[in-house]
């Protein structure tokens, strides 16, 4: 059965000690070993005894007993279990035997309380084992005198014994125990509450470092009188353990050390060497320090400096002081910072004056951003100068051309600022020619037509055109880009593959200019969508390129890639192309045309293709030409003007919609200057400075306030003073004398200019803030303006970056080309 005595006791820490109690045979029998019977336990605490020692007890002759007999068939019923190796009567051979108050079945074979908080242990009589049960704090009667010692094994924790008194009441006697081999720092101490002839003694022991006595004897004589009990305690030594401990308890059996050696956290130390426990437990010395007669101490020139030794000699923290820190890269000498060979200190540094860029030659001397130091002198690298901390070539720096400070508003060449002396542009791409003959540009660049070493990689500004001087004028095709220089020689570059750069080959493109081999002499050049044509000083034109069409006026020969003479044309004065056919205006003021015919552009009164020049019928006087989409006008001497070809939305301006296959009038347009063509509309500038339109009008861009097509034209409203007019895609702009800028037409990607993306104008809009305009060139959906001041500005479509201004965002209003 449980006892109820410790039924639902508080669960203590489960570590054990055994006593072994040996019966000295002083003057008694072997039946004063035992305890008579229960009542003989007195508890001050409980009411009732958990000792039950008679009951346990064996004596000599019992069956299973050496000497004895064998267990009989019925074991006692306090010892159940027949031993069958030793013969004894048992109370258990394992736990599973054991009641559940006595659950544990120990090494004796007795059933036993292991419940936390209870301390068992063994008494012997005569070599017999009894059990007994210590809890708190129990009064033990014996009725002989006795000899308690410490077993022989080690206590695997004698903390469940820690500051709980047990009395014992007897006659005379010894008591005694070993102290904890397995736990350091545990003490038994013994007082009496009343004795007489107490003493100690045994052996001296070393553990761990603790001299013990083991045993402790300590006799009570047999002819004593004890007036009183006498409690033994066991108790933790103060060394700040968490599981149980106490302070030093007086009588420590375990608190020697050797020497001149103190005890410190469970170890014995000698405080006057100790550099952790110096002079006391837990005065650890300073980084590098000593412990000399229990005092911390550095060693030689060492002293301390925030908690270490140091030498302040040569330490470059402590220099000659605490906290004296040399400068970076500075050495302590003797207690001195010092900077190596010719460095000196600057801002707290050691630094070398000769090559150091931010103290070049004196302490804070910066030199200026790009520039080194050299032997103390702030040097630029090649011919680059400092202006502004910053170096900079001169030679091409616009902000700084030839001079710190000198801004130019356009490139800078050679130390001199540079001005656009021509700006012209096509569908997506854009090229200017500067003061100094070389040619820059921009935007699209799928087939190498910048001319800049590269290809399918658009520009959003200007890039130089490679090896390229001496230039005088440029002209831009769809694919590819010409420019005639002022030798009288062709350079051309980008797409290539029907031969139309001119250099023999028909490689499909060229990233930078090839010279049109043969030709010399050249005056002006016009490109094609796959071909080019020259007029050549001596009255004569040139082409090569593609032939499909008889476009190179040579004959039905194959494509060309190298110039062929256009066959019986001499006294050229000036020569239009469109995609695949062209026209040639003579010295007589007549005009020969050739290539597709298609829609009767060519003028010669049919539409068959021609591969050699045909005259344009009836046509005389004539003092320009341009040509649109499949259609011709020019403008005759006598101020009128004669149109052909397609005419589907009107644009041959003569009342109808019919394709003329020969020239027809231009119905009621006198005064006429000029005459500019575009896709599907064309617009002439008259004599007195005005202009009309005619032909399509869907996004307002004869502007004459309608979007209604016109086959007549119509004057473009509220517009003087024009001085030349140019088209786009669907727009149209018109240069007025006082160096400003009208626009009208379609505006999806602003290219009129005033800073809206309307759907468009049918009346003309002045370009925001524009003045100053010297010429304009236009795109499929851009314009780009040469400024007076020889600076150039763009609007519109931007996406492949023709706009030059760094970006690929579309612009309402002009934007400076950035170089």
């Amino acid at each position: 059965m449980e006892n109820p005595r410790i039924a639902g006791r508080a669960v203590m820490r489960p570590w054990f000690c055994w006593l072994i109690v040996t019966i000295c045979g002083c003057g008694g029998s072997s039946n004063l070993a035992r305890i008579a019977d229960a009542s003989q336990v007195q508890n001050t605490a409980d009411a009732a005894s958990t000792v039950d020692a008679a009951s346990t007890v064996a004596a000599p002759g019992d069956a299973g007993v050496p000497g004895g007999t064998q267990c009989p068939s019925t074991c006692r019923d306090t010892t159940p279990v027949c031993d069958q190796t030793t013969g004894q009567c048992i109370s258990c051979q394992s736990s599973a035997d054991c009641p559940v108050g006595a659950p544990a079945c120990d090494r004796s074979g007795a059933c036993r309380f292991s419940v936390a908080g209870i301390w068992e242990g063994e008494f012997a009589s005569s070599g017999t084992k009894i059990r007994m049960t210590v809890t708190d704090t129990d009064i033990v009667s014996f009725d002989s005198s006795v000899t308690l010692e410490y077993a022989g094994s080690a206590c695997p924790s004698c903390l469940a014994l820690a500051n709980k008194p047990a009395t014992i009441i007897g006659s005379t006697g010894t008591f005694g125990v070993y102290a904890d081999n397995a736990e350091m720092g545990w003490d038994m101490t013994v007082a009496f509450t009343s004795a007489s002839a107490a003493s100690g003694s045994g052996p001296a022991v070393t553990n761990g470092g603790l001299i013990c006595a083991s045993p402790a004897i300590l006799t009570i004589g047999t002819n004593s009188t004890v007036a009183g009990p006498f409690t033994f305690t066991l108790a933790r030594t103060g060394d700040g353990s968490s599981d149980g401990g106490t302070t030093d308890v007086a009588g420590s059996m375990c608190n020697a050390c050797p020497g001149t050696q103190e005890r410190c956290g469970g170890s014995c130390v000698d405080k006057t060497t100790s550099a952790t426990n110096c002079g006391a437990c837990g005065n650890v010395c300073a980084g590098g320090a000593l412990c000399i007669n229990g005092a911390c101490a550095c060693s030689g020139t060492q002293i301390a400096c925030s908690g270490k030794c140091v030498d302040l000699t040569k330490n470059t923290t402590n220099c000659g002081l605490c906290g004296n820190a040399c400068a970076g890269g500075a050495s302590c000498i003797n207690g001195v910072c010092a900077c190596s060979g010719t460095q000196m200190t600057c801002s707290g540094k050691c630094v070398d004056l000769t090559t150091d860029k931010n103290n070049c030659g004196a302490c804070g001397n910066a030199c200026a951003s790009g520039a080194s130091c050299v032997g103390g002198t702030c040097t630029c690298p090649g011919t680059q100068m400092a202006c502004d901390v910053t170096c900079v070539d001169q030679t091409t720096d616009r902000n700084n051309c030839g001079a710190c400070g000198r801004v130019c508003p356009g490139p800078c060449s050679n130390a001199s600022c540079l001005r656009v002396t021509s700006i012209v542009g096509r569908s997506s791409h854009t090229c200017t020619i500067l003061s100094d003959g070389t040619a820059r540009c921009w935007g699209e660049n799928d087939y190498g037509q910048l001319g800049d070493g590269t290809t399918a990689v658009d520009r959003t500004k200007p890039v130089v055109v490679t090896g390229l001087s001496g230039v005088q004028s440029i002209v831009l095709g769809e694919l590819h880009t010409c420019a005639l220089l002022l030798d009288g020689t062709a350079r051309c570059w980008g797409n290539n593959s029907d031969g139309q750069l001119g250099d023999g080959t028909t490689v499909f493109q060229s990233t930078k200019p090839v010279t049109v081999t043969g030709l010399s002499g050249v005056q002006s050049i016009a490109l094609g969508f796959y071909y080019t044509c020259a007029l050549l000083l001596d009255g004569t034109a040139s082409c090569w390129g593609n032939n499909s069409w008889g476009e190179l006026g040579a004959g039905p020969i194959t494509n060309m890639p190298i110039p062929i003479a256009v066959t019986g044309l001499s006294g050229v004065q000036s020569i239009a192309i469109w995609t695949d056919n062209t026209c040639a205006l003579l010295s007589d003021q007549t005009s020969r045309c050739w290539g597709a015919n298609f829609d009767g552009q060519l003028g010669n009164s049919a539409t068959i293709d021609q591969s050699a020049p045909v005259a344009v019928t009836g046509l005389s006087g004539v003092k320009s030409i341009a040509i649109g989409d499949d259609y011709a006008c020019a403008v005759i001497s006598d101020g009128t003007a004669r149109c052909w070809g397609f005419n589907a939305d009107g644009e041959l301006g003569d009342g109808t919609t019919t394709n003329r296959t020969a020239p027809a009038m231009v119905t009621g347009l006198s005064g006429v200057k000029s005459i500019a063509t575009g896709n599907y509309h064309a617009c002439a500038l008259l004599s007195d400075g005005t202009a009309s339109c005619w032909g399509a009008n869907d996004h307002g861009q004869l502007g004459d306030g309608t979007t209604t097509s016109r086959t007549t034209p119509v004057m473009v409203t509220g517009l003087a003073g024009v001085k030349s007019i140019a088209i786009g895609f669907d727009h149209s702009c018109a240069l007025i004398s006082d160096e400003t800028l009208r626009c009208w037409g379609d505006n999806y990607y602003g290219q009129l200019g005033d800073g809206t993306t309307t759907v468009g104008s049918t009346t003309p809009v002045a370009v925001t803030g524009l003045s100053g305009v010297q010429s304009i060139a236009v795109g499929d959906y851009h314009i780009c303006a040469l400024l007076s001041d020889g600076t150039a500005r763009c609007w519109g479509r931007n996406k492949y970056g023709q706009l030059g201004d760094g970006t690929t965002i579309d612009r309402t209003a002009p934007v400076a080309v950035l170089w």
